[in-house]
């Protein structure tokens, strides 16, 4: 009987790496016919893919689209790790290939993590699919590209680490993987702070690795926040503007959060939607954490600073700013899972087998309609695919525009993968009085950031004002002659 049991585990997980195989390849060929197809309109992205690229070629965290030092905006050394693929190919594209490596990676971490805990492999496999098909972690990837994808697997990896046998290499392991979180970003430092708390508290057998992370956690915030960002002398953090609600210093934030719950209640819950994505949030692991109390308070502190901000995107968890959560928020869910399985065996026990059929039941629906929106999130951009407009684009549109060119564009192409010597996206108003030699624009579309009035306008002033060198059906490029037609918009 055990043999047997032992060949249908490895039957189910050869099974499953060839699955992963497969969707490996094709969720890769998904992200680069949208970066190639220039679907990827996000910012964000073209700025971290130019500062890694600089980081690998000219040791510098040069950021050409905010012309700064990117580090005084995210401290992200990490950025190092995506940049080294651009000596493989010198594209923008390798880091969305890096950032589906993060991805998968997380998803063979979730397998072993499940398995630790349930010790069985079919419902480990059950759960890690489950976790990859969850509708935030596909955001991540089909949104645009971020380093906070990186710590999804490595928080993953110590939540692993914490369950094992506790060993020296484990200790050891541990603190290696906090200094590379502390490396992606700098509120990082306080999930990880937050980990070794929750483990401190609820861990007993593993205190020492709980204080390793808790000590690597905040003595990182602290210096990376106070020394580690440049910023001009007796400037704040350039973010602290996203938790005005609790101050608007890093000491009077800190300081309101130790003493007045009545401000972080009140900024926590408003505006009200705050509560209704915060229970989305949990409902895309079909509340299986609220199972496990103790567990999910793993995922208070990354959950906490998202939702007490009054950024939209943040307390949304819209695209990587649920990073922090997701590994905590699964980790729950596996726990969640097991007690769950308990109450419905007493459920059936008791004659409620209808009550428990129809509960199964609303999880295998749930669990479909995952799966059918991951697979068409990753189709969409292989549908929308459209070669004739990237060959345009690269034959007739590139060439006329030479490297030292400075390069803005209206709609989806972001001109800073292209590698011109300044670019930038049509991204406000303002960006209309910005000189630059080449505008590249789009008339049969509409902008993606710009109202249509004052975007159609700035078209046909461009066609008053400047000169036309090329035009097609889908493309208008014009050469800026001087600073002086500038003017002429003011």
């Amino acid at each position: 009987m055990f043999k047997s049991r032992l060949g249908n585990g490895i039957y189910w997980r050869r099974a499953a790496l060839v699955i992963l195989a497969i969707s490996f390849i094709f969720t890769t060929f998904s992200l680069l016919a949208r970066h190639f197809n220039f679907k990827t309109t996000a910012f964000d992205t073209g700025i971290q893919a130019g500062v890694a690229r600089n980081i690998a070629f000219n040791g510098s965290f040069y950021n050409e689209v905010m012309d700064k030092n990117h580090l005084a905006d995210h401290f992200a050394p990490a950025l190092v790790l995506p940049g080294l693929l651009f000596y493989i190919r010198d594209d923008a594209a390798v880091v969305f290939i890096f950032q589906n490596i993060c991805i998968f990676l997380s998803i063979i971490i979730a397998y072993y993590l499940a398995r630790e805990v349930l010790k069985d492999d079919r419902q480990a496999l059950l759960l890690s699919f489950f976790y990859a098909v969850n509708y935030y972690l596909t955001a991540i990837n089909t949104t645009d590209y971020h380093i906070d994808t990186l710590a999804v697997p490595l928080l993953l990896t110590l939540l692993l680490l914490v369950e094992r046998r506790k060993s020296a290499q484990s200790l050891i392991l541990i603190g290696l993987i906090s200094l590379v979180i502390l490396c992606i970003k700098e509120d990082f430092p306080l999930t990880l702070a937050g980990l070794g708390m929750f483990v401190l508290l609820f861990r007993k057998g593993r205190r020492t690795s709980g204080a390793v992370m808790f000590l690597i956690g905040g003595i990182g915030f602290y210096l990376i926040i106070n020394y580690l960002m440049p910023r001009p002398s007796g400037n704040e953090y350039v973010h602290i503007q996203y938790y005005s609600g609790l101050g608007n210093s890093t000491s009077e934030v800190v300081k309101h959060i130790l003493t007045r719950p009545d401000i972080v209640i009140q900024n926590l819950i408003t505006p009200p939607e705050k509560l209704l994505r915060l229970f989305l949030l949990l409902a895309s692991f079909m509340l299986l954490p609220i199972f496990a109390p103790i567990e999910l308070c793993s995922a208070a502190v990354p959950i906490f600073y998202q939702l007490v901000s009054s950024y939209e995107h943040q307390y949304m968890f819209h695209s990587h700013y649920a990073a922090p959560a997701l590994p905590f928020l699964y980790y729950s869910s596996i726990y969640g899972f097991r007690r769950a399985k308990k109450i419905l065996h007493k459920i059936g026990e008791n004659g409620w087998l209808k009550t428990r059929q129809m509960i199964l039941a609303v999880g295998m629906v749930l669990l479909v309609f995952c799966v059918i929106n991951t697979v068409a999130a990753y189709t969409r951009n292989i549908i929308r695919y459209d070669n004739k407009l990237y060959l345009t684009f690269k034959n007739k549109v590139k060439p006329i525009i030479s490297r030292t060119s400075r390069v803005i564009s209206s709609n989806q192409i972001q001109p800073h993968f292209i590698g011109y010597a300044k670019s930038d996206y049509l991204w406000k108003v303002k960006d209309l009085d910005s000189a630059f030699d080449y505008l590249v624009m789009y008339p049969r579309q509409k902008s993606f950031s710009l109202p249509d009035s004052v975007y159609f306008n700035y078209l046909a002033q461009s066609n008053r004002s400047y000169e036309v060198c090329y035009e097609d059906s889908n493309f208008l490029v014009y050469r800026v002659i001087s600073k002086a037609d500038l003017e002429k918009f003011r």
